[in-house]
């Protein structure tokens, strides 16, 4: 784990003095917050953190009655559950622009499923420099598995922040858009990591400059090797070629 931990200067270049965005994408259940920490990427040169997931969380506080608690969220009528979905978007929406207007630098994490990539792109037109990690896995069932340990935990008794209730279609179509969008979202950044966290650990994949070099294990390589890397991690590419996807090469 310690050779794959990444420096807060190796993503951001020495001496910018434009406000910064680290925004931190990933599907649900990918591990997004365990990845912020384990890469250092909650430096104090971003103080203000936005995490759709810790903002639903405090926002289910406007419910008094007891049923919807956390651990019932996903019995919610889908009307309640979609308004407070809405309301959590507005929320972060609004805090960005309060950022963005005071020139502040900032984090966040979103699934780009939850509508929060227009802040990623209105950082950039206001002049901020745009980090990025991605966090991918390597079967979206991964995903789902963890998601269910997190509600199995919460029924223990167990304080979990993230009460993911996304339902397995919906892992799944956003694992599909992660990895259809990902050179898209790559764009979008000045500088990035891609992550697989399919295992215990995260494991450092590429990282991408701002000249546009991509490089594995530090060592610098093609445009052409990168989206092969990328490409080896996607179940669904790997599935419909009938490939056994991520066999070791």
């Amino acid at each position: 784990m310690a050779d794959n931990i990444v420096s807060v200067p190796e993503l951001n270049g020495p001496g910018s003095q434009a406000p910064e965005l680290n925004a931190i994408v990933g599907c649900a259940g990918a591990g997004k917050t365990t990845v912020r920490v384990a890469f250092r990427l909650d430096d104090p040169r971003w103080p203000h953190h936005l995490n759709f997931d810790e903002y639903r969380h405090a926002l289910k506080d406007q419910f008094n009655d007891p049923v919807f608690a956390a651990t019932k969220l996903c019995a919610l009528p889908a009307a309640v559950f979609d308004s407070l979905n809405w309301s959590t978007r507005s929320v972060i929406m609004s805090m960005a622009d309060n950022y963005m207007a005071r020139r502040q630098s900032f984090s966040m994490e979103t699934t780009g499923d939850d509508g929060l990539f227009p802040i990623i792109r209105k950082a950039r037109f206001a002049g901020y420099r745009v980090h990025g990690a991605i966090v991918l896995t390597k079967d979206p069932y991964i995903n789902i598995a963890r998601i269910r340990n997190r509600a199995f935990a919460s029924r223990l008794g167990k304080t979990i922040i993230d009460q993911s209730v996304f339902n397995e279609k919906e892992i799944l179509a956003n694992y599909s858009n992660i990895m259809a969008s990902i050179y898209k979202t790559l764009e979008m950044f000045a500088t990035c990591l891609i992550v697989d966290n399919s295992g215990i650990s995260p494991r450092k994949l590429l990282r991408k400059e701002e000249n546009g070099q991509f490089y594995s294990n530090d060592v610098p390589v093609s445009l052409e090797r990168a989206h092969k890397i990328i490409a080896d991690l996607d179940y669904f590419k790997n599935r419909s070629s009938g490939r056994a996807p991520y066999v070791e090469e």
